[in-house]
């Protein structure tokens, strides 16, 4: 009883799978009620009711043969899904190296440009970060106006050395809070945060006067 319980159970969920096309569920079912009818038919021949020969076990082995049909099947298939994945992945990854490798050069050219353009011009244009640091680009004219070189150099000490102590409270104050805004509040706030005017002492006319 408890065995064709359980076969009743799967013959519900199998007819289930059929309803809602799921792959191989028919061929399931179909081996499903070949090996009930091989058990029912030699459980007749013990109680006398059929005659011999029993054939479970040919049904059993039929059985089993298209469970593994069924496995070999599955799995093939999830096998192909597998390389399909992986060439899209593939795909992706070299769409994607394609982009890195674009942006880079934009991003190369660009820099090239904007070098190109502060070679030639006589104003001192240099980039800072948060903390101050001075990095790529800088104008060429920037090393004649500080006298030196000035990658790596600390911008607050050397445009606004000449401030006291509350005075550069104040500008590192102002200088996070353009940090922190958009690219149009900075337009708007910088003049008024900003000093206008910076001071620096001649390096040359301090080295003639020694």
């Amino acid at each position: 009883m408890v065995l064709f319980g359980y076969l009743l159970l799967l013959i519900f969920f199998v007819t289930r799978g059929i309803i809602k096309k799921t792959p191989n569920a028919l061929t399931f079912f179909y081996s499903i009620l070949l090996g009930t009818f091989g058990i029912t038919y030699d459980i007749l021949i013990g109680l006398t009711i059929l005659n011999p020969p029993e054939i479970a076990h040919l049904t059993g082995l039929i059985f089993i043969f298209i469970q593994g049909h069924i496995v070999a099947s599955n799995f093939g298939k999830d096998f192909q899904k597998v390389e399909q994945l992986s060439f899209e992945l593939e795909k992706v990854n070299s769409n994607l190296e394609d982009l890195i490798h674009e942006a880079k050069e934009d991003l190369r050219n660009s820099l090239n440009e904007s070098r190109g353009m502060l070679t030639s011009i006589d104003k001192a244009i240099f980039c800072v970060d948060q903390k101050g640091k001075i990095f790529q680009p800088i104008s060429k004219y920037s090393k004649e106006i500080f006298g030196k070189d000035i990658l790596g150099l600390n911008s607050f000490n050397l445009l606004f050395f000449n401030f006291k102590d509350e005075e550069k409270k104040s500008f590192l104050a102002s200088w996070k809070i353009l940090f922190g805004c958009t690219e149009s509040e900075f337009l708007f706030n910088s003049q008024e945060l900003l000093p206008q005017k910076v001071l620096h002492p001649d390096l040359r006319k301090k080295k003639e006067g020694h």
